[in-house]
């Protein structure tokens, strides 16, 4: 990474001369910054009218909460997703930030598209994007379902609407769950017969089960209490049955079908030792393997681009850190 004081005359001068041989600026000031800085929309494509701009901001550029601050769980809470998290009767649940990842996703899904336009029509595109917005477009169901219904959508816990029984059960081991999903009648069937449950109870329908879903809750933690839950998943997905054991962190790092697919990579962290790291989620061809190493450490590269990319000599460069350009 490169880091510049842009207040300075001399980090502003750098960030030009970077947006004059680049194709796309990503910035997540606040609005307004980015023209106190002198970095408005004319001096950019003044200095490079191919350049793709995206501006990324908490709720947008324009309207009335434009200024708000801007967090991952903050907007998670605003767009009310948090509030669809968790178990009726409870506070909303913030968890993790899963903002941030996937605004960083469709960033990239963004700068691409853009990239392609402008490099077809010769013009620079400036992109406005929210990621209030983001979220939301990910959670279409519960806008939909108030303006069909006047249903106001709330958390569920496990539960489902079409699917019964449906949630995690307690296994043999300490904190060791699977989950089951039972999403027809057949699946139910066969559920049933392997667990043990009465004639009575394997002829419910969905109405039936969702009825008696705490005596049938109760029927099967009976029987995946007595099972670890890698034995109970086998047993279970063996008659036809949805389900999954719940695994930790550490039975992830050991999963034999993540290692056969080369996965996780042995890497060095800045100090040296030795770590297990997911890489990517698509392969290429055997021949053309990625090569992985240490990400860049804040500004680490910064001399690196000054010098190769931007052509600036030690002297310069040794100027700009002096002036406190180089932050």
């Amino acid at each position: 990474g490169i880091t510049l004081d842009l207040k300075s005359e001399g980090g502003l001068a750098v960030i030009k001369k970077l947006i004059s041989q680049s194709d796309i600026l990503v910035e997540n000031f606040a609005p307004g910054v980015m023209d106190r800085l002198g970095l408005d929309g004319d001096t950019i494509a003044e200095i490079n009218p191919r350049m793709v701009v995206i501006s990324a901001s908490g709720t947008g550029q324009s309207g009335p909460t434009r200024q708000y601050a801007a967090y991952g769980t903050l907007l998670q809470i605003y767009t009310g997703f948090a509030g669809l998290n968790g178990y009726s009767g409870q506070p909303p649940s913030t968890g993790m930030a899963w903002l941030d990842p996937l605004c960083g996703m469709l960033l990239a899904f963004v700068g691409v598209a853009a990239l392609g336009s402008s490099r077809k029509t010769e013009k620079g595109k400036h992109i406005d994007f929210s990621m209030a917005e983001a979220v939301l477009t990910t959670m279409p169901g519960p806008l939909l379902e108030y303006q069909v219904t006047g249903k106001v959508s709330g958390p569920a816990g496990n539960q489902d609407e079409e699917f019964s029984p449906h949630g995690v059960f307690k296994s043999l081991g300490e904190d060791s769950w699977i989950a089951i999903a039972i999403t027809s009648q057949p699946e139910w069937e066969s559920l049933a017969t392997l667990i043990g449950g009465s004639d009575r109870q394997k002829k419910m329908n969905l109405g039936d089960r969702r009825e008696h879903s705490t005596e049938i809750d109760g029927v099967i933690e009976a029987w995946t209490r007595g099972l670890e839950p890698e034995r109970a998943m086998q047993e279970l997905q063996a008659t036809g049955v949805p389900a999954s054991a719940s695994r930790t962190s550490a039975q992830l790092i050991d999963d034999p079908h993540l290692n056969e697919r080369g996965f996780y990579k042995k890497l060095k962290d800045r100090n040296g030792v030795t770590r297990t790291m997911p890489t990517l989620p698509w392969r290429l061809l055997a021949d053309h393997e990625p090569q992985f190493g240490q990400p860049p450490s804040l500004g680490g590269d910064t001399k690196y681009v000054l010098k190769s990319l931007l052509r600036y000599s030690d002297h310069e460069i040794e100027e700009l850190e002096d002036s406190g350009a180089l932050s």
